[in-house]
């Protein structure tokens, strides 16, 4: 006996169809409307923050108080809430708080688009008022520049109110056709959805792990091989998750087994499994490890970079990764402290009668110990500065630039004058950035120190400061030896040395480089390096504007 089709099922379902086709019509009109709506709402709030620009004058005020008194009148009166916002995302006024019991607000998406020039809107649920709210985000233009951004919002209660209305006026016809064809709609669920519903349980038996679950055979065409399909696919999946069960319960086996460490990682890098001595190794477990990237969750430059170089290799490859900044740490001072021990027991064995050589001795352990002062000061000052990042207690405010590079290069000026070089500043009075003044000039010095001390004598070098691409940018050109391009992309690392037996003869610690990047990282900038070999390299700071 031939399968009925399941479109001989379905035919009674017009009914439904009527229903459907009404609520439709009835959500596009009401679709419509509350489109409508919001593009009123919306030319009216793009329409005040012109208003309110004018009220702000061509030229920024420094003194913005008349202003806000401006908007706690305006505000309240017109029924929408106004807020300025400087381009750090901090609250200059607004029409309902004091700016300084609100957050910053650069978390918020239509305010970062509004920062990059482009006006945005979003409506979101308020719980305080508990009812939607549109926000407007419109950026305030100066000279070709974003100043800051007028968010304005308020609440859409007519919006609401008028689609509640609508919406029971549909449900009330959805409702009444509903009823009409309740019968057929009856009939047709029951028949047509049996032997979907037996499927349904089949299937979720099937996922609970019960894998010899099979569907029953329903007599319509469609479902009948629907579920001989499903059956199918049951079989073949039984078969396969033993084979698998069985591969994973011998792989477990060895790995668990092993002394050696093993970790998986996928092409995003992300980790698959590791075993017991890897996640002792690397002080890891599988459950917090697992779905995340490798360098989240291992903090080693060089294992990363190792593991990129595996996955972009069709060859296996092999290499030493080094753990743990404490033995690169242990390493630094070793060096100057075996010295120091070493010439001091000299001198203790008789050396010290011999006044020639106990002067060169005591020398050597001078200078050495200067070199372990100096390592110990620069481990100091990256451990503050890094201190200070974390718990925000770096404060940034606009400030001349030009001051900083002046104090910075007064401050090697001594150096530079030995090795008979000159530092020419170029920067314009004018030109300000948030920084901190002498974090920033601690590594402006850094960086001067190093153009200096590897620079050939005579030749100048350059520290240029200016405005490109909407940010500050201080750059410090030496005409020295250069940088070979395989080192560049590890210089800022700590105790990294392009040229170790140079870098210790002139007093370098290895650190110098990884202050500069944390003080910039800590002004929400970042540093980057262009250099060529026998022609110099420029180091290059970029801050954002004030």
């Amino acid at each position: 006996m031939p399968k009925r089709r399941l479109l001989w099922h379905l035919f009674p379902s017009y009914a439904a169809t009527a229903l459907l086709a009404v609520l439709g019509v009835g959500w596009v009109a009401l679709r419509q409307f509350e489109q409508s709506h919001l593009s009123a709402v919306r030319d009216d709030l793009r329409a005040r923050a012109d208003f309110l620009d004018g009220q702000l004058g061509p030229e920024i005020p420094n003194d913005r108080a008349p202003f806000a008194d401006f908007c706690r009148r305006f505000g309240p009166a017109s029924g929408i809430r106004i807020t300025l916002i400087l381009p750090t995302g901090q609250v200059d006024c607004d029409s309902q708080n004091r700016p300084e019991e609100l957050e910053n607000q650069l978390n918020r998406p239509e305010i970062r688009r509004a920062l990059s020039g482009e006006a945005r809107d979003a409506i979101r649920y308020n719980q305080a008022l508990d009812q939607r709210v549109i926000y407007m985000a419109v950026p305030v233009l100066r000279n070709d520049s974003v100043f800051g951004v007028f968010y304005l919002s308020t609440p859409l209660t007519a919006l609401d109110q008028a689609r509640s209305r609508i919406e029971i006026q549909i449900l009330l016809v959805g409702l009444a056709i509903g009823v009409c064809a309740l019968p057929l709609a009856w009939w047709v669920a029951r028949d047509v959805g049996r032997p979907l519903d037996q499927m349904r349980q089949a299937a979720d038996r099937l996922a609970g792990g019960q894998w010899g679950t099979r569907a029953a055979i329903p007599d319509p065409q469609e479902p009948a091989a629907l579920a001989e399909s499903f059956n199918r696919m049951a079989s073949q999946l039984q078969q396969r998750i033993g084979i698998l069960i069985q591969h994973n319960n011998e792989q477990k086996a060895v790995l668990t087994s092993m002394a050696e460490g093993v970790l998986a990682v996928d092409n995003q890098e992300r980790v698959i499994s590791l075993n017991e001595a890897s996640g002792k190794l690397l002080g890891l477990n599988l459950s917090q490890a697992r779905g995340r990237r490798l360098h989240e969750v291992v903090r080693n430059a060089d294992l990363t970079r190792f593991i990129s170089r595996a996955l972009g290799c069709q060859e296996p490859i092999e290499a030493d990764v080094l753990f743990d900044f404490v033995a690169n740490v242990s390493h630094e001072l070793k060096t100057p402290v075996t010295s120091i021990k070493g010439f001091v027991e000299t001198l203790l064995d008789g050396a010290m009668k011999d006044p020639d050589a106990a002067e060169r001795f005591l020398r050597i352990v001078a200078k050495q110990a200067d070199r372990l002062h100096a390592i110990i000061e620069d481990l100091l000052s990256l451990s503050k500065i890094e201190q200070s990042e974390d718990a925000a207690d770096i404060v940034l405010e606009p400030n001349p630039v030009r001051a900083v590079l002046e104090a910075a290069a007064n401050t090697c000026q001594a150096g530079a004058i030995e090795r008979n070089i000159a530092v020419v500043l170029t920067c314009d009075e004018q030109l300000k950035a948030r920084i901190n003044p002498l974090l920033l000039e601690q590594a402006v010095v850094n960086l001067l120190d190093n153009a200096i001390k590897y620079s050939e004598p005579g030749r100048d070098v350059h520290v240029t400061a200016g405005e490109s691409n909407g940010e500050v940018t201080i750059s410090i050109v030496d005409r020295g030896s250069g940088i070979a391009s395989e080192h560049l992309s590890r210089i800022f690392e700590r105790f990294y040395r392009v040229d170790r037996a140079r870098s210790r003869k002139l007093g370098g610690t290895g650190l110098g480089l990884a202050i500069v990047k944390h003080i910039v990282q800590a002004h929400h900038g970042r540093v980057t390096v262009d250099s060529t070999l026998g022609v110099g390299s420029t180091f290059t700071v970029h801050l954002p504007r004030a």
